[in-house]
C-alpha cells in the first residue's frame, strides 16, 4: 500500500512527501483565502444589513421595495464607468412629455448630473429619495 500525504490546509492528496512540502510551500494559501472571503464575506453582509436598517428606519422601506431601491444603487454604480465610453447617455432622446417645456431642460441636466454615482453620492441627502425616484422613472427605467 502506498503512503499518501493530504495537505492539511486544502485537503490534496499526495503520493510524495516531497510534493506535498512544495504545495504548501509554493501554492497552497487556501486556508487564507477562506479567511478572507469569510471576513469579506461577514463585511458585505454587515454593510448590506446597515443599508436596510437605513432604508427601514429612514424611509420606511422594507422587503422587497428596500432590495429593490439597493439594487437601483448597485446598478448605478456598476454603469457609471460605462457613461461616456460604451453607453452614450447624454445624447440619448429621452421622453419627456410628461413635463411643461420650462422645466424640461433642468430636469434634464439635473438628471444627468446625479446618473453619475459619484455625484449622486455627495448629493444632498434629503434630496436623494427624490431624485433618485425621478432618475429611475425618467431615465434609467426608460433607457434600458
Amino acid at each position: 500500500m502506498i503512503k499518501q500525504y493530504p495537505c492539511d490546509l486544502c485537503e490534496k492528496i499526495f503520493n510524495k512527501k516531497t510534493d506535498l512540502i512544495q504545495h504548501k510551500n509554493a501554492s497552497c494559501t487556501l486556508n487564507e483565502i477562506k479567511e478572507v472571503k469569510t471576513d469579506i464575506k461577514t463585511s458585505l453582509i454587515n454593510v448590506f444589513k446597515s443599508c436596510l436598517n437605513i432604508l427601514r428606519d429612514n424611509e420606511g422601506l422594507t422587503g422587497e421595495k428596500a432590495f429593490r431601491n439597493m439594487s437601483y444603487l448597485l446598478i448605478l454604480k456598476l454603469l457609471e464607468p460605462q457613461f461616456d465610453t460604451e453607453i452614450n447617455i447624454d445624447d440619448y432622446n429621452y421622453d419627456f412629455s410628461h413635463l411643461q417645456d420650462h422645466y424640461i431642460e433642468y430636469h434634464r441636466s439635473t438628471l444627468l448630473k446625479i446618473a453619475r454615482f459619484s455625484n449622486l453620492s455627495i448629493e444632498n441627502e434629503d434630496n436623494v429619495p427624490i431624485k433618485f425616484k425621478y432618475l429611475w422613472d425618467d431615465y434609467i427605467g426608460r433607457t434600458f
